[in-house]
């Protein structure tokens, strides 16, 4: 599965080893541009639930929950918590994804604003 939205690449497969679902994104805040996430995903109910932690260009650990909730047989929303240093999860951003019927067109992606800047 890959999914995308300005600025970032993700994809996700499985890892059977370790029991859960692996995640690589690229994206600006990336200081190597790409990253294999460091944490699994797995079902969390009807929610594919990852948890990731990083560290940005100034050396901030930084860690992420990813929620990907179906909201119809063809579009689902992605809600991210983020936490810097070990302070709590905060609501980061959220977007929300839609499949179209044309494969020469993206996705419609309708990313709701921010809490705050993503670069």
């Amino acid at each position: 599965m890959a999914t995308r939205a300005p600025g970032l690449r993700g994809i996700f497969w499985w890892d059977g080893k370790e029991k859960g679902y692996r995640t690589m994104f690229c994206e600006d805040r990336d200081p190597g541009g790409c990253s294999v996430y460091v944490g699994l995903g797995n079902w969390e109910g009807a929610d594919w639930v990852f948890h990731t932690e990083f560290e940005t260009k100034d050396k901030k650990k930084v860690r992420v929950k990813e929620v990907l909730t179906a909201t119809s047989p063809s579009s689902f929303t992605a809600t991210f918590y983020r936490s810097e240093n070990d302070g709590p999860l905060k609501l980061d951003w959220t977007v929300k994804h839609s499949k179209t019927e044309d494969p020469c067109v993206l996705p419609q992606l309708e990313m709701e604003k921010p809490v705050r800047p993503l670069r």
